[in-house]
């Protein structure tokens, strides 16, 4: 089953079953939104000719993938000649705790096209207090650790 709309959904929050932030009596007691990591937009590209054309990219359409667990993004230039990007975000099969996200870009021209990426992933959350920590297997590897700012119980830990 595939769900799809047109509507472009920039850096939607993560969502974990059982990781609620609120007092459990209170309404509301939610899910406790967690910073998406894959925050990674294609908002331009150019057309590499004798005269440099730079064009914006758009999103075509979003495509959610019940059934595998595939969120897809179709992106492409305005008139769908140049480009097609598809992006895919999908959590992986045997070890969960790992977010997966492909882009693979598609060329309708002759012409050598550069895309330009732009990666801000955000470390804030409304319901949670996350710190920025190193890595001791990679430096390059970003580590979030923190905890909920309010608890469901008093003797729930946060």
């Amino acid at each position: 089953t595939i769900v799809s709309s047109s509507e472009d959904q920039q850096s939607p929050p993560i969502f974990v079953a059982g990781l609620y932030n609120g007092e459990a009596t209170n309404s509301p007691s939610h899910r406790a939104i967690i910073p998406s990591p894959l925050n990674v937009f294609i908002e331009q590209a150019v057309l590499e000719s004798h005269q440099p054309q730079l064009f914006a990219i758009h999103t075509i359409e979003s495509a959610l993938d019940i059934e595998r667990g595939i969120y897809t993004r179709r992106l492409g230039d305005e008139k769908g000649a140049l480009i097609q990007i598809e992006q895919r975000f999908y959590a992986h099969r045997d070890r969960f705790s790992i977010l997966v996200m492909e882009i693979e870009l598609f060329s309708l021209t002759d012409q050598p096209i550069r895309n330009e990426f732009e990666h801000s992933p955000s470390t804030t959350s409304p319901d949670l207090d996350l710190n920025e920590i190193p890595s001791s297997f990679d430096p390059s590897l970003r580590l979030l650790i923190g905890e909920t700012k309010e608890s469901e119980t008093e003797a729930s830990p946060k």
